[in-house]
């Protein structure tokens, strides 16, 4: 039996909640870049496309953010 083959109830579930802010947070910088792009404001083009490939690749960046709103909103009830 090979060793990297799990059963499948022993994966662990990722929260949807969170992985549909993540994108969130990916579509929206991306669409910032193409938009600075195409207004020829070239520097935050390349700003929002670098965090746009951060927060694709690091999904932390997302989770923090996420973490700190939902404790805001706590607070603020």
């Amino acid at each position: 039996m090979n060793m990297f083959i799990k059963i499948l109830n022993q994966y662990l579930q990722e929260d949807k909640e969170q992985q549909l802010f993540n994108q969130w947070i990916v579509t929206i910088c991306l669409g910032l870049s193409i938009i600075f792009f195409y207004l020829n404001v070239v520097v935050l083009g390349y700003l929002f496309s670098i965090l746009e490939f951060l927060s694709a690749g690091i999904s932390l960046i997302g989770c923090f953010i996420r973490y700190r709103f939902l404790m805001w909103k706590h607070n603020h009830k």
